[in-house]
């Protein structure tokens, strides 16, 4: 498969910064005009120092120490201090790729954070917005004749006019008429190259991560687990890929990575976690060896939300940790507040009989 192992290597280059790129610059779209007004969104996940600032640098400019790239950008924006917010930046003139940066003269970040690019005023090859309509319903020969026909020069050649939001949706939709005709491979490709021109889509990134798990290849878990990674950090509320990202993460015996994100997931809504998750989270507790923050944490839980759930859960890991006084006193409080046909009410019955017959 051609794009997976460079699939690999571009979300790899994504995710170096421990997921700092991803998190702190986003774009609304990553083709602009030249001289045009670009909205920069930043959250950055450190404390700027007052001389930060954002920055587009050309593309092939090698990144090097912090007094040569504040002198080499193209346009920038003090961010004052301000560790989320927006900025307006101009794009360049000239036609080409450029990445945006956060830099200072102090502490050069050192990242190529996000690529964009700039595309010819009147290149006769950008997409007519309005003329250029993809059908929805369009079969898989028709597509294909369309990406050939409005894609491609007579060489063969991929212009850089392709660049485009209606090029990622057309390569998006052969990948999904290749998935129709169970060519999955085929389909990995496409949906992948749909991403590397516009990769703001959560949903996709979250269906290459599917398509990856089923290809089973070398690279495959590898690369489901970046493909998830990127879907939630587009969209921290798509519960099912951070669902899948945190089974991607079991797999790899990340186990800190996996409570990590159970945890974001329960901060979301305690409404969505089933005790398939509660029981998988205190599970992965000892196996981090971090049984002492899964006994506060669903302390924690468990007082805010009165769920006895996590309470179960607490006392599990509290008998594990050698309380077992408490624990059996958190499992009477169970008992005493769980209905009598209460399935809660019942495992706690058993636990207590358990931890009894084990006390010394």
């Amino acid at each position: 498969m051609k794009y997976l192992n460079h699939f690999i290597l571009l979300c790899l280059i994504f995710f170096s910064a421990g997921e700092t790129a991803a998190r702190d610059l986003l774009l609304g779209k990553y083709n602009f005009r030249p001289a045009e007004e670009m909205t920069v969104q930043f959250s950055l996940s450190f404390s700027p120092e007052r001389n930060t600032r954002i920055g587009i640098f050309p593309s092939e400019r090698h990144i090097g120490e912090a007094t040569q790239n504040s002198g080499q950008y193209l346009d920038s924006q003090n961010l004052n201090g301000r560790s989320s917010g927006e900025v307006i930046l101009k794009t360049p003139q000239d036609p080409g790729f450029y990445e945006l940066r956060i830099f200072s003269s102090k502490n050069e970040r050192g990242l190529e954070w996000i690529s964009f690019q700039v595309e010819e005023e009147n290149s006769a090859v950008v997409f007519n917005e309005a003329s250029f309509e993809i059908p929805a319903e369009a079969q898989l020969d028709d597509l294909l004749q369309m990406e050939h026909t409005q894609l491609r020069n007579p060489s063969g050649g991929l212009l850089s006019g392709s660049f485009t939001r209606k090029t990622a949706e057309l390569r998006a939709l052969i990948a999904m008429r290749y998935l129709e005709q169970e060519n999955l491979e085929t389909a990995y490709d496409y949906l992948f190259a749909s991403l590397e021109l516009d990769p703001s889509h959560g949903d996709r990134w979250e269906y290459l991560g599917d398509m990856a798990q089923i290809l089973d290849t070398p690279n495959s878990k590898a690369s489901a687990l970046l493909a998830y990674q990127h879907a939630v950090i587009l969209e921290p509320f798509r519960h099912t890929a951070r669902l899948k990202l945190i089974n991607a993460f079991v797999m790899h015996q990340d186990y800190e990575k996996a409570i990590e994100n159970l945890e974001i997931f329960f901060s979301e809504s305690t409404d969505l976690a089933r005790w398939s998750h509660i029981s998988r989270l205190t599970t992965l507790y000892p196996l981090a060896n971090q049984t002492r923050q899964g006994i506060d944490y669903f302390q924690k839980i468990f007082l805010q939300e009165g769920d006895n759930r996590f309470a179960l859960a607490w006392a599990i890991l509290s008998n594990l940790s050698g309380k077992s006084q408490e624990a059996l006193q958190i499992l009477d409080m169970i008992i005493e507040s769980e209905a009598n046909n209460s399935s809660l009410r019942f495992h706690a019955l058993q636990l207590k009989n358990q931890y009894k017959t084990e006390r010394p």
